[in-house]
């Protein structure tokens, strides 16, 4: 319906073509990726994937996500596709992640398309096929720029970043609709005919995509932000579609308005700190100016070993520490802001670029307690700078026009050279696991990352190597050195294992993120239990989960992973009592089905039905609150109740 209004038989094949060879060629460019690696960040949300069985498994993958505050269930439920691939089979996962980028590239194509035909609409001594042939080539080279970009790789290739990509493509998908709207309002308005033309596609665009991108990632709120800075930046001088204009603008408003507010009582509630962060909220926002500045550099001059998912050696700037460059790079985002807002009117494309751009950057790039850097964060904000620039190559006058097409067609090759080299990168996980160790010096994600490669090779003595280099960067990365003494105990060096066991009880005490601990602390009781590691015994082992036991419970240290290691334990040393006595501590930590099922297997089998009748009574009163997963708990605790009736009747 789309393509029948906005285009001529002859532009309608031509537009098609055009895009389809595009994409076509970004899927291509993308297709060594495929071999990558899983990271960090997919463990927890897609290791449920391999219990997804039936109906309620399923619906309790897609609902039971903690990612974001709404849980982000449309991300979850793309991730059903995917039902048995994590973690053997990734490629199966990047295929779909590449096809979804490919989408949001004809998406891209079409919104430069769009606002191409609405800007012109208005001119009268436009020429119908002159428009569509500048709306055509503004659409290629932006979807070009933004589709060849090596810093759209990381939301691409790392599994779990279809979150970001596929919430982008519903926030495209509602830009194309919006600004189609607009198109046909503005027609409607020239010809004086129904000026309610185009409403519907508006209203579409914002209030139905726009909950279909926030329901995949919460950021996909910003939609309205993206159409105000469209109104008042590329939209305003258009008097076609001055009806309703007023609340359009307000619309957008409210929403930053409510951003804005978000963002101060975020800073508020917390006094200012982040907790489980080395810096505060404060010391975040105003590290962010350099890291903005790195993203835009990185989206024009592409840097192969930069493009990789491992940024967690970020250094933040603090009051005390602020340099020449820290000050210099506040002054110039503070300074394109004020010059966007003032200039608006004047400089059109340059100020929709950088209001575009910081914009898409004002909620995970100011003071919430995320990390400092992630490349993904651009998936959306480099459209803008793109624009400019295809709007800027369009708009040089035809003297310039072979010098022009010379420059821009190698360009793009140049990006299109850099991404294949990067996706190739991506695609080669034993070449990219040494190659971003040494391009991120201290950081734990890259060494350990690299480290799990080589023992996974069997290389055990290498691995232990790298993580020496790593504490030698970072001699205070807890996580570093617990992964080095695993691999010294697994190598027998014990004396060194040893070493690094006591440094961790020191370590433990100015911890703060151990996201990573309890699970090699799980391997090293494996390797004990195995004869594979003979410098501690499971009381050791129990010892170090004590230990971290005691430090405050946050979003970056979950107590309840402690207390499953200590059961383990218990279990291998046969204590009953101490296995009742840490699944009784989790089950205050969190009313689990999982744990509620077998802390009332132990406590049945250790003749304790009161206290098993208790945990099933108190797991049936706690609801769930999603009603899409009261089914499940209504069923397991119809079999909680059922287990300990029969071992009632049985005594």
């Amino acid at each position: 319906m789309i393509l029948k209004h906005i285009f001529d038989n002859n532009s309608r094949f031509t537009w098609v073509t055009c895009a389809l060879a595009i994409c076509l060629s970004i899927y291509a460019l993308y297709q060594p990726g495929i071999t990558g690696a899983s990271y960090y960040d997919d463990t927890r949300p897609l290791s449920a994937l391999s219990k997804v069985k039936d109906i309620d498994s399923a619906r309790s993958f897609v609902f039971s996500e903690t990612s974001g505050p709404l849980g982000r269930p449309i991300a979850m439920l793309s991730f059903l596709l995917n039902t048995g691939d994590y973690p053997n089979d990734i490629a199966a996962i990047l295929k779909i992640n590449i096809f979804i980028h490919t989408l949001n590239t004809f998406l891209v194509f079409g919104f430069g398309y769009l606002i191409t035909l609405l800007l012109r609409n208005e001119l009268s001594d436009t020429d119908k096929q002159a428009t569509y042939k500048k709306a055509l080539i503004t659409g290629s080279l932006l979807s070009l720029f933004w589709g060849l970009s090596s810093l759209n790789v990381s939301a691409t290739l790392i599994p779990i970043q279809r979150m970001a990509t596929l919430s982008a493509f519903f926030v495209f998908a509602g830009l194309n609709l919006y600004v189609f709207g607009l198109y046909r309002q503005s027609q409607a308005t020239l010809l004086k005919s129904n000026n309610n033309s185009g409403l519907l596609f508006q209203i579409i665009g914002i209030f139905a995509f726009g909950f279909l991108a926030v329901f995949t990632k919460e950021n996909g709120a910003l939609l309205p932000i993206y159409i105000l800075v469209l109104e008042i930046t590329l939209f305003s001088r258009l008097s076609s579609i001055q009806k309703r204009r007023s609340l359009r603008l307000a619309g957008g408003l409210l929403v930053l308005a409510i951003v804005l507010i978000y963002l101060l009582i975020h800073f508020v509630q917390n006094n200012g700190q982040l907790p489980g962060r080395d810096y505060t909220a404060l010391e975040r926002l105003i590290s962010q100016p350099q890291i903005l500045i790195e993203y835009f550099k990185l989206a024009f001059i592409p840097n192969i070993e930069s493009f990789n998912p491992f940024h967690d050696n970020t250094k933040f700037v603090t009051l005390d520490s602020l340099s020449l460059p820290s000050l210099a790079g506040l002054f110039l985002i503070l300074a394109s802001l004020v010059f966007s807002v003032i200039y608006r009117k004047k400089y059109v494309t340059l100020s929709f670029a950088i209001m575009w751009y910081l914009g898409a950057h004002v909620l995970e790039s100011t003071n919430l307690n995320l990390e400092l850097y992630f490349e993904h964060r651009n998936y959306i904000a480099i459209l803008g700078p793109y624009f400019f620039l295809a709007s800027l190559l369009i708009s040089l006058p035809n003297k310039y026009k072979l010098p022009t097409v010379f420059l821009s067609s190698i360009y793009l090759l140049y990006l299109a050279f850099n991404l294949y080299l990067t996706t190739s990168l991506w695609g080669n996980k034993p070449l990219a696991a040494h190659q971003w160790f040494q391009a991120q010096p201290g950081s734990s994600r890259a060494s350990e990352h690299l480290a799990i490669e080589l023992f996974n090779q069997n290389k055990w003595q290498d691995a232990a190597k790298v993580m020496e280099l790593q504490i030698a960067n970072c001699p205070d990365c807890t996580s570093s050195v617990a992964h080095a003494m695993f691999f010294s105990c697994l190598l027998k060096q014990n004396e060194k294992a040893n070493i690094y066991y006591n440094k961790l009880f020191v370590l433990k005490e100015d911890t703060l993120n151990t996201r990573a601990i309890p699970s090699i602390f799980n391997k090293l009781s494996q390797a004990v239990s195995n004869n594979d590691c003979t410098a501690f015994t499971l009381k050791d082992i129990k010892k170090l989960n004590q230990a971290f036991l005691e430090l405050p419970s946050s979003p970056f240290n979950k107590k309840l992973l402690y207390l499953q290691n200590l059961y383990v334990i218990a279990i291998k040393e046969r204590n009953v009592t101490a296995a009742i006595e840490v699944l009784s501590r989790a089950w205050e930590e969190q009313n689990d089905f999982l744990i509620a099922n077998e802390l009332t297997a132990l406590l049945l089998k250790n003749k304790q039905v009161e206290f098993a009748t208790e945990i099933a009574e108190e797991y049936c009163m706690k609801l769930p609150s999603h009603v899409m997963l009261r089914n499940k708990h209504s069923n397991e605790c119809d079999l909680l109740r059922e287990k300990v009736r029969k071992a009632t009747i049985y005594d």
